[in-house]
């Protein structure tokens, strides 16, 4: 009995050995297991939070990237938008230049021009006219026989300028009116005033006044040289006439010779008054246009 039981005693002391044997391989496993998975899991974090700084890293250097390339477009288009710029610029500037010269040598042209028709006035003829006035109207004084003098070539360039305006120029020409005509009417005009108001023609110094009193309404009137479309109306006979650019000039020339030589007489230093005229001329229109 007692044997039984030590037997029995021995095989359960067995099996409890084995038991903790068991007990003990299964919590080294599972330290193992928990080192092991700590170890992954510490792996894990540090591939996770490498691949986090790499992404970062990227990200970062996208956005330099991305940085670098808008600056070096907008440095670009800058450098694009100043040689741009200073293109037109160049070209402007040249084109200006052009400009001036051109407009320089019309204007000079047209100087040349106006003495050329003043050149071309038959002096002899006006001082015979405006002597056939004094006769015909005795008692008149200067400044009526310069209005006289003044609606006479009114009625002669409207008349001019109404057959140009409607027939072409070459048919023009053949009923005996031109641009010359107009030109010569337009400086026809000075010459009778002056002789109106009792000064000599056949003299240098006539031409030179004739032509200062045209630059100095041409001057002031240098869009109506290419063509109004707009008419002005002119006092005529108590009332008054409608009509265009080249009437409209003689009658601007007309009052300015007769102003001019009105100041003539009360004159002490030959040439002061002419002299006086023209610096007012450029003093007052700058631009010497026509």
């Amino acid at each position: 009995m007692s044997n039984f039981h030590r037997q029995q005693s021995g095989h359960h002391t067995s099996k409890n050995k084995n038991i903790l044997s068991l007990s003990k391989t299964l919590q080294e496993l599972g330290e193992t297991l928990s080192e092991v998975s700590s170890q992954i899991s510490e792996d894990m974090v540090s591939e996770v939070t490498g691949l986090k700084r790499n992404i970062i890293r990227s990200v970062k250097s996208a956005t330099e990237f991305g940085q670098d390339v808008a600056k070096s477009a907008i440095d670009r288009g800058k450098a694009a938008q100043q040689e741009t710029r200073q293109f037109f610029g160049d070209k402007l500037e040249q084109n200006q230049e052009s400009l001036r010269k051109k407009l320089e040598e019309n204007q000079t042209a047209k100087e040349a021009a106006a003495r050329v028709h003043i050149e071309q006035i038959n002096l002899d003829e006006i001082e015979t006219f405006v002597a056939h006035l004094w006769k015909k109207f005795p008692k008149a004084n200067p400044e009526q026989i310069a209005q006289r003098l003044l609606r006479r070539q009114l009625l002669r360039v409207s008349r001019t300028s109404a057959v140009m305006s409607v027939v072409p120029d070459k048919m023009a020409e053949s009923v005996g009116v031109d641009y010359v005509e107009i030109a010569l009417i337009q400086a026809e005009i000075i010459f009778q005033i002056a002789a109106a108001y009792g000064f000599e023609l056949q003299t240098p110094e006539s031409k030179d006044e004739a032509f200062a009193i045209i630059d100095r309404v041409l001057r002031a009137n240098r869009l109506a040289r290419i063509g109004l479309s707009a008419t002005q109306m002119i006092p005529f006979a108590g009332g008054f006439i409608r009509t265009g650019s080249d009437t409209y000039l003689v009658y601007q020339i007309g009052n300015t010779a007769q102003q001019f030589y009105k100041s003539l007489i009360e004159e002490e230093v030959p040439g002061e008054i002419l002299e006086a005229f023209i610096q007012e001329t450029q003093r007052r229109y700058k631009q010497r246009l026509w």
